[in-house]
């Protein structure tokens, strides 16, 4: 049988029980889910039960067959706890000090069946957190990538509000280490809502449902942010205290993604004290560069 021409992937991955397996993509034609299953070397079954403990895809490049996949943390290491000390007449308890270690993510090649571990991100020069903000990462394969092992760049976008200046933390299959590559901030003001990152055209794309979408070539030695503005819709909260809250109305009700090789912005409206029916529309991104 045929693959299907297209697929709904589930971001709940499951972890195999066999110590032997490979990774493998289920395919499934819609409205069924296609499913990701992972070996335990690359998420263990038993998990830091606070972290949510389940893998999920958290992107994809699906022309090049990339996933790329947060795998929740160990359980959290605890310290031996000496006995509690005699002090002054007092009996002073121990402190015991507990590590919590970070979630880690795996680039999947799919083709392959093999499954690459990120490592842990240094300090942070700008002072953000150092570690990884899954909201903000992407991973896209090099444009012309192929005649051996796929070539693809991970990148997150780091930013502070208000700040001018931004950063793009990437790292290459060519090296597997990250770099930082400072950007120009295009945002200004605005709160971003990280509503998704998608790979296209060789780029990274950034979408904010209510505001736009952020793209770059994160190949290029000195990469260049430029922002689309979506179009205006008439869903705003009318009372929100902020231009970002009234905006998160809008991105209730829309999705941008790839279709038939352009970018399509869909949202759906319909008014709880109309008789009127939902309606649908749809815009399409005909040329980003222009």
């Amino acid at each position: 049988m045929a693959p299907p021409a297209w697929i709904i992937l589930g971001a709940e991955t499951r972890v195999s029980e066999h110590q032997d397996a490979d990774l493998s993509l289920e395919l499934a034609a819609p409205p069924r889910v296609s499913v990701l299953t992972v070996p335990r070397r690359v998420s263990p079954v038993q998990a830091d039960p606070t972290s949510g403990a389940c893998p999920w895809v958290v992107t994809a490049d699906p022309a090049a067959g990339l996933l790329l996949l947060r795998a929740p943390p160990p359980p959290p290491t605890h310290s031996l706890t000496p006995p509690p000390t005699l002090r002054n007449g007092v009996l002073v308890p121990a402190v015991t000090y507990i590590t919590r270690h970070p979630p880690t993510y795996f680039v999947c090649d799919v083709a392959s069946a093999t499954a690459f571990r990120l490592p842990q991100p240094g300090r942070d020069p700008s002072g953000l957190p150092p570690e990884i903000n899954a909201l903000n990462l992407g991973v896209v394969a090099a444009p012309g990538a192929g005649g051996g092992a796929l070539r693809y760049m991970v990148v997150e976008f780091r930013y502070m509000f208000a700040d001018e200046h931004a950063t793009l933390l990437c790292l290459s299959s060519d090296t597997g280490e990250w770099v930082s590559k400072p950007v120009h901030n295009p945002l200004g003001r605005w709160i971003w809502g990280r509503d998704g990152v998608v790979a296209h055209d060789g780029k990274l794309w950034w979408v904010d449902l209510a505001g736009g979408l952020i793209f770059c070539n994160p190949f290029a030695d000195a990469p260049v942010l430029d922002i689309i503005p979506l179009p205006e819709s008439d869903c705003h909260l009318p009372r929100a205290s902020c231009a970002h809250c009234a905006g998160r109305s809008v991105a209730h009700r829309r999705f941008v993604q790839v279709s038939a090789g352009k970018f399509r912005c869909v949202e759906w409206n319909s008014r709880s004290n109309d008789e009127a029916p939902m309606t649908v529309s749809m815009w399409t991104l005909s040329d980003p560069e222009a």
